[in-house]
């Protein structure tokens, strides 16, 4: 699970995310910051993270909020999880989409495609100290290691990062329990939150296993928010986390990682790293 970074690495986390704007467009993403031969760099890989953590619960009413709020963040142990999420802002224009498969146990795996406001979808992934891209024009699959090891494939995805900001509507009391609801003949556990700072959230969760389903914000003042988990056996699908598997005739592009440049990240730019402010 994700934990809430100190006040020094939320400023340096700002720092990178006005960089990373800068290349990638409207998608607030933050690179992981990892130590190379005591320089912190930030490795440019559109590693989504989740707006917000599943929401689960077992029963009805005040209890069902606490089971939730013990549960928040927590994810299947030894599957994929199929994670979709899409941000609009008020007048309902697209700012960000993001697709993410990420391996909840080792060895971890995840492949990714984030789309900004004004810019084309990129494809990525990480395995072990590898990260991946797929250039569709030129149909290559860049691989790319940083001598050193900053292994970005060697964790579980990020699917929790922003779990407290559920955690937070929870402790407030802005949660309410509706139960057991039917969606598409399946059903879910939901509850209804009204965010203090205004507008209206549903959560969706599997009643029996406490793995959330859905995540659908309107009204808020940055927007709207649909967000969605699907959970999959890894035996099976363990090519979802692989670039290079579901590409299988691109040709395979080795070369050191490289200093990014100024320019904005697109997909035929190979995978880069940026040295963080200070360093």
């Amino acid at each position: 699970m994700s934990q809430i970074l100190p006040d020094h690495l939320q400023t340096l986390g700002t720092q990178l995310d006005r960089a990373w704007e800068r290349r990638y467009g409207r998608v607030a993403r933050r690179a992981r910051v990892r130590r190379f031969r005591g320089v912190r760099v930030a490795i440019a890989l559109a590693v989504p993270v989740a707006i917000v953590a599943a929401m689960l619960a077992r029963g009805s009413g005040p209890g069902a909020v606490g089971e939730a709020l013990a549960a928040a963040g927590k994810s299947p142990a030894d599957a994929i999880v199929h994670f979709t999420s899409v941000t609009r802002d008020p007048s309902a224009a697209l700012t960000g989409r993001t697709e993410l498969w990420g391996a909840t146990s080792p060895p971890y795996a995840r492949r990714s495609i984030i789309q900004g406001a004004d810019g084309p979808a990129i494809e990525q992934g990480a395995k072990g100290d590898e990260v991946t891209q797929f250039d569709p024009a030129a149909g290559l699959v860049y691989v790319r290691t940083l001598a050193g090891g900053i292994a970005e494939g060697t964790h579980a995805a990020d699917f929790a990062a922003d779990a407290q900001r559920v955690k937070n509507y929870l402790r407030a009391g802005h949660a309410r329990d509706e139960g057991e609801v039917t969606v598409d003949g399946t059903t879910l556990h939901r509850f209804v939150v009204a965010p203090a700072e205004g507008g209206a959230c549903t959560y969706d969760v599997q009643p029996e296993t406490f793995f959330g389903v859905s995540l659908i914000c309107t009204g808020l003042a940055s927007g709207s928010i649909s967000e969605r988990w699907q959970y999959l056996s890894r035996q099976g699908n363990q090519k979802l986390l692989s670039v290079a598997a579901l590409h299988p005739s691109a040709r395979i592009d080795r070369a050191p990682m490289p200093l990014c440049g100024e320019a904005r990240h697109a997909p035929s730019t190979p995978p880069c790293y940026v040295v963080s402010p200070g360093a």
